[in-house]
């Protein structure tokens, strides 16, 4: 039986992802164009970390397409197909006897023991006293406290492990985030766990913290298995396996203060009106808000390590808007988006500095980021 796929293709920002709607025969055209399309990011600020619940419609369950479709008929509402559920897509019988394919840009469930379950990354405690998010697509370890990695991410059999070149005090854990307290005098250390790998930012509270001399120049252990980590000259961090394939991605990493000015609203390009701004974002550990000023910054990369070096004017500047968070992220997901700014024209902030597959918030002049998309095209 062909799957018939829906009359259009619809784009919607639920949960904080971009899904697809599509029919077969002009799906090829009209997905390659919507990757490529500018994605205005100026939208209703709705919660969600990518993991979430997928966009819920009023749906029943059957575990085969007859099943499906004899359900669907009899309640007049789309049944879900379960055994042609996949990572990123859910199909689903109508009423009228034909198929609609939803498929996500970022996966909306992971495969433990060979079925297919919802992402989870509330943190829990191993038995060796690291910690783990309950259900994700990249094997993530935080540390616990104490000696040992910082970080560690698993995939296919690699890993990538990060180091603090001191103890790390016991974290505070809450649901998906660990925060390490003072690890630097006012400077906090959060790790924050996502489906496709983690988050981690320093917060310097003051100016006091700010003029630490560490801070000039962070160096992380680097620990690999069956990986080479190299950094382009844009700060583009990447860790490859022996045939070159990426395994891990670390996007350019940047830093951004607590500056909350709102954006100025562009002129209306058929009116002549001004529009009026949305809401501005406030600036929090994991994503800057409209007017934090932001700065990308250097990495240097060596066998056993890796060095970030912040944006002085920025981190002590006498316009500086305290506390200022440095953010490095990992990523090990097959499924990555690009935001580009023209303010950064050669940095890709592949996957951003968050983990919503949403990009940050767009620039101020034109309220809009063009963003690029990749996901695998065969399982």
């Amino acid at each position: 039986m062909e799957k018939m796929k829906s009359k259009s293709m619809g784009k919607s920002r639920r949960d904080g992802r971009l899904f697809f709607r599509w029919r077969s025969g002009w799906v090829g055209a009209v997905v390659a164009l919507a990757l490529a399309a500018p994605l205005v990011t100026a939208l209703p600020a709705e919660a969600g970390e990518q993991g979430a619940t997928a966009p819920k419609v009023e749906t029943g369950r059957a575990a085969d397409e007859a099943a499906a479709l004899v359900e669907a008929a009899d309640s007049g509402h789309p049944v879900e197909v379960l055994s042609q559920r996949t990572e990123t897509s859910q199909t689903f019988a109508n009423p009228d006897g034909q198929f609609t394919e939803d498929t996500y840009a970022v996966p909306q469930w992971v495969r433990q023991d060979n079925k297919l379950v919802d992402i989870d990354t509330d943190l829990v405690k191993n038995e060796d006293g690291t910690l783990s998010p309950g259900a994700t697509e990249v094997g993530i370890r935080f540390s616990g406290g104490g000696d040992g990695p910082l970080a560690t991410v698993v995939r296919d059999g690699r890993s990538m492990s990060i180091g603090w070149p001191r103890p790390l005090p016991q974290p505070v854990v809450e649901a998906d985030t660990a925060t390490y307290p003072s690890v630097l005098d006012g400077v906090d250390l959060k790790l924050k766990a996502h489906n496709g790998g983690y988050n981690q930012v320093l917060v310097v509270k003051n100016a006091e913290a700010a003029r630490n001399p560490e801070l000039t120049g962070l160096d992380f252990g680097l620990e690999t298995r069956g990986l080479k980590v190299e950094a382009d000259e844009h700060g583009n961090v990447r860790a490859v396996d022996p045939a070159g394939q990426e395994v891990f991605t670390a996007p350019t990493p940047r830093m951004w203060d607590s500056g909350d000015a709102p954006a100025q609203a562009p002129a209306a390009r058929t009116s002549g009106r001004a529009s009026a701004p949305p809401s501005p974002p406030a600036t929090d550990a994991f994503e800057p808000g409209f007017g934090a000023r932001d700065a990308a910054m250097e990495v240097k990369v060596a066998d056993d390590s890796l060095t970030i070096l912040p944006d002085t004017d920025l981190l002590s500047g006498e316009n500086t808007r305290y506390p200022v968070y440095i953010d490095p992220a990992v990523q090990g997901s097959r499924h990555s988006w690009g935001i580009m700014y023209k303010k950064h024209p050669n940095s890709s902030f592949f996957n951003g500095p968050g983990s919503t597959a949403v990009p940050p918030p767009p620039e101020p002049d034109t309220r809009t980021s063009p963003t690029a998309w990749r996901a695998p095209t065969s399982a």
